[in-house]
């Protein structure tokens, strides 16, 4: 999630903060979240982050201009996503998209140690990459917002 929406959630519960793990210019949360119940409502529903509002549509993959939408394989309703439920899906996605690119952005600019934990952040999403490939998944995170923040201007000069 965005350091923003974290913000907002760890306003309101706090208990979410032990599974967090804040990278500076993003978020994430690990292991089963603090906010879902055990009969898997969510305490957060209203305030929930934008990866939440997208369930049960994930991101299944790129085709060169935008991100593959499609129900999630993981969830039990995923036979109830609607053409519609995916379009939103995809706008909350490109939502999030330009904000963890503002927020990589100003993170960069004033961290020196924002490689590293670009690489910390795959690694996380990744654990199979080795260490030995850090320096290039460093780049990697860069080049991939770069290029998303650099589509994203062209695309509002249109």
């Amino acid at each position: 999630m965005t350091p923003a929406e974290y913000r907002e959630l760890a306003t309101r519960f706090p208990a979410i903060a032990a599974a967090a793990i804040d990278y500076g210019f993003a978020v994430e949360i690990h292991g089963p979240c603090p906010l879902m119940g055990d009969d898997h409502s969510c305490a957060g529903y209203e305030h929930r982050a934008r990866v939440c509002r997208m369930f049960p549509v994930t991101v299944t993959g790129h085709d060169g201009s935008d991100a593959v939408m499609a129900p999630s394989p993981s969830c039990p309703n995923a036979g109830t996503v609607t053409p519609r439920d995916i379009k939103e899906a995809r706008r909350l996605n490109k939502e999030y998209n330009a904000e963890m690119a503002r927020s990589w952005n100003e993170y960069r600019a004033t961290h020196p140690d924002a490689e590293q934990m670009a690489v910390n952040f795959l690694a996380s999403r990744e654990p199979a990459r080795s260490s030995a490939c850090a320096p290039d998944a460093s780049k990697t995170l860069a080049s991939v917002i770069d290029r998303y923040f650099s589509n994203l201007a062209k695309r509002k000069g249109k």
